[in-house]
């Protein structure tokens, strides 16, 4: 048996590269990484296979790496295999050191602020365990700890959709862990009937844009505004609020938006309506004001001055339409308008940046009465 440590010889993209245990038992090879540790080569000394004394971590790095030695060595020495290493270990892991190394692992694929939202995961599992006095640990999680877990942030004042997010991050890192606990699909909040999203219908649009300015003030004026642009353009109110003149073209007399989908990557071209030219023109081509939280408080107030109040359910209940627009409401009425008015679904998937059909579908909130309405134009039902 060969056991001695090296440097990773890929580097990651800052250039940093990982320490690893090479482990040569019979013939066969593998590496066990030393957890947190990235340095550049030129701080590696090969021979003594150690960080250079000039590091400024130098003196922790190199603990952390003997003993993660001492450890790989004597798991082997004790006549371990490399199928069993560390299962016992990652058993009895906490479930905030599996999400640390699931961000370690991923963090070249994942972007920052899918990074950041791994560390609120770890945060609130923190509190949580804080809160009950228990430690959790990958090898116990289940659907009682889930349950726990998810009343611990209705608590706290969060949504059970927010609860929802950080069980699918521990879920992943859980199964990143490859631990034998049959019940890690089961963390996860019991599902209820929900109602869908809903939708502004091309009437409600219209209520909103003929609210006089004078009626709505400087502040719900231009989150009127944001709206209905986000609306023209079908856009994601992050995209909109990246919104520029260097986004806008011209050909043969008439303007374009020209984009790229933040998340999705793909980019967008949109025809400029003349109503969306004066909005633009009134703000410079700046739509970065106000944070996404303000906007959203604030368009339900200019929803219910523009009088969109028909009823919807939301929560078992019946409520004005107005209580629970959002800006996102914006894209997905402009997704289901166009779909209503015989757009193909395709083109609309070009306009608004999605990936494919599947993912522009769940946008679509018509209802059946509104496609029969629209199926009444076609010769089969005449």
């Amino acid at each position: 048996m060969t056991i001695r440590t090296v440097l990773w010889a890929q580097p990651r993209k800052d250039g940093t590269a990982a320490v690893k245990i090479y482990v040569n038992l019979k013939g066969v090879v593998r590496y066990f990484k030393v957890d947190s540790i990235y340095i550049e080569p030129e701080y590696w000394d090969k021979a003594k296979q150690a960080v250079k004394a000039k590091h400024p971590s130098a003196k922790l790095y190199n603990a952390k790496i003997r003993a993660r030695k001492l450890e790989v060595e004597e798991h082997f020495l004790n006549g371990g295999t490399f199928q069993d290493f560390g299962k016992t270990k990652a058993e009895n892991k906490l479930v905030t050191e599996a999400l640390e190394e699931y961000i370690d692992l991923n963090q070249e694929e994942y972007s920052p602020k899918t990074i950041k939202l791994y560390h609120c995961t770890i945060n609130r599992i923190k509190q949580f365990d804080n809160e009950y006095s228990i430690t959790s640990k990958i090898g116990s999680i289940d659907a009682n700890w889930a349950d726990d877990f998810v009343r611990y942030m209705k608590s706290m004042g969060y949504k059970k959709s927010a609860a929802s997010l950080h069980l699918s991050r521990v879920r992943n890192a859980a199964k990143q862990q490859r631990v034998d606990n049959p019940h890690i699909e089961k963390v996860r909040c019991s599902q209820n009937k929900t109602a869908p999203k809903t939708y502004l219908t091309p009437d409600e649009i219209a209520l909103m844009e003929n609210v006089p300015a004078s009626e709505l003030g400087e502040t719900l004026d231009t989150v009127r505004d944001f709206f209905l642009l986000a609306y023209y353009f079908l856009l994601r109110n992050s995209d909109l609020s990246a919104i520029s003149r260097s986004n806008f073209m011209e050909k043969n007399g008439k303007m374009f938006y020209v984009g790229r989908n933040k998340k999705t990557k793909t980019q967008v071209i949109v025809p400029v309506k003349q109503k969306a030219k004066e909005i633009l023109e009134k703000h410079n081509y700046d739509c970065s004001a106000y944070s996404n939280g303000w906007r959203n408080s604030k368009i339900r107030e200019v929803a219910e001055i523009a009088g969109i109040n028909a009823l919807v359910e939301q929560n078992n209940e019946l409520v004005p339409k107005y209580q629970v627009i959002s800006m996102h409401t914006a894209r997905r009425s402009a997704a289901t308008n166009l779909d209503m008015q015989g757009m193909s679904q395709h083109g609309i998937k070009m306009l608004g940046g999605w990936k494919n059909i599947s993912s522009l579908s769940v946008y679509f909130r018509s209802g059946n009465m509104d496609v029969a309405e629209k199926a009444e134009q076609f010769e089969h039902f005449k």
